[in-house]
């Protein structure tokens, strides 16, 4: 099994698509994970992915040596405008190379949201997978607050190209569980992992370090496949970001911000 240990630009989200990335490499990462969430994260703009924007970003990418592994393109699958943002977005980071596509489910509430949610997730899937790139759904918001929640949906999903992006620190907040119990769910769908993570909002301040050591919790080698993405995502409160060293999943070492 191969982790590979990518840095997000949530890292610096105040801050330029350019200077994130610079912010990146200076802090030692190669793999990069960039933020395309509408009104959130927007170091891509999700309704604006021109030729010209991905041409621009394959550049800022060269120059400062990092290699895209992953695009954040959270958007409510539950409507049609979720469906369509997501969808620019993977073919963005097809052109940028990425392997994986991560969101969450939104938050769909009635009969009819749910199943928009289960014909667009699955749509996206389809496209993702002629593409080579896996969909992976974030443990955030309703619909999959936990692992052992997301084994429920995915099986009803009923699609094998769709997979698991684990955030310890959301399933602390929004579920209050223990993330080293439930990620054990997980075994088998786990593709993407939040390794540390930092909230974003003040009244999570009690969740500043909600982490998982899955190589030392969980026999990660026989359960998550040959090729699992560690993203690194911390930002403190005031939207200042230092590097620092932090002991990496497996314990294998790597850099975060914090």
């Amino acid at each position: 099994m191969a982790w590979i240990q990518t840095g997000s630009t949530i890292c610096f989200k105040p801050y330029s698509l350019d200077e994130a990335l610079a912010g990146l490499a200076a802090a030692g990462f190669e793999n990069v994970e960039i933020g395309a969430v509408k009104d959130f994260l927007e170091h891509l703009d999700p309704d604006d992915l021109a030729p010209a924007t991905i041409a621009s970003t394959r550049s800022l990418l060269e120059v400062h040596g990092l290699r895209v592994v992953s695009m954040s393109g959270h958007a409510p699958l539950h409507l049609e405008l979720g469906r369509d943002r997501l969808r620019r977005v993977l073919h963005a980071g097809a052109e940028l190379g990425i392997l994986v596509l991560n969101t969450f489910t939104g938050d769909a509430e009635t009969e009819d949201e749910r199943a928009a949610f289960f014909e667009n997730v699955r749509e996206i899937a389809d496209e993702a997978k002629e593409l080579g790139i896996t969909l992976c759904i974030e443990t955030d918001s309703n619909l999959m607050p936990t692992a052992e929640a997301g084994v429920q949906l995915l099986a009803e999903i009923g699609h094998d190209w769709i997979r698991i992006n684990y955030d310890p620190g959301n399933v602390v907040y929004y579920a209050g569980v223990s993330p080293e119990e439930d990620i054990k769910h997980a075994l088998g769908l786990l593709d993407h992992d939040a390794a540390l993570r930092h909230p974003f909002k003040a009244e999570q301040a009690e969740f500043t370090q909600a982490r998982v050591d899955v190589g030392q919790d969980v026999d990660g080698s026989r359960h998550f496949g040959e090729r699992v993405t560690a993203r690194v995502e911390r930002i403190d409160d005031g939207g200042h970001e230092v590097s620092r060293k932090w002991k990496g999943l497996g314990g294998r070492s790597g850099e975060a911000c914090g």
